[in-house]
């Protein structure tokens, strides 16, 4: 539960794609790579753990097996470029999103 990642709620990753597409032709920003993030990288546990404090399985805890092998122990990017030459933010804290993507999930899968 220790490998860190950079977690983007889903929303503000497809903002930052438009506002990118909105640039394309710019010449300055054509054949451009840009990383869209938080720029705020968290371990898997502190997700888990912000999931169930979000959820009603707050008394959960999580079971790490340490079984996994060849992956990559920190993952993540800035996002600085898209920051300062996108103009582009996102929109919502880790929680918001886990919140809303929550949410969701209990709609859609209609747990009442």
């Amino acid at each position: 539960g220790t490998f860190s990642r950079d977690y983007l709620y889903i929303e503000d990753a497809v903002v930052g794609y438009l506002t990118l597409a909105q640039q394309l032709h710019k010449q300055e920003i054509c054949g451009q790579a840009f990383n869209f993030g938080m720029d705020r990288p968290i371990t898997v546990l502190e997700i888990v753990n912000t999931i169930l404090e979000l959820s009603e399985f707050a008394d959960l805890e999580p079971k790490i097996l340490n079984q996994v092998q060849n992956e990559v122990v920190d993952k993540y990017l800035s996002s600085q470029k898209a920051h300062s030459v996108l103009g582009w933010q996102p929109s919502h804290s880790l929680e918001e999103g886990l919140a809303k993507s929550i949410d969701w999930y209990r709609e859609y899968f209609d747990f009442s």
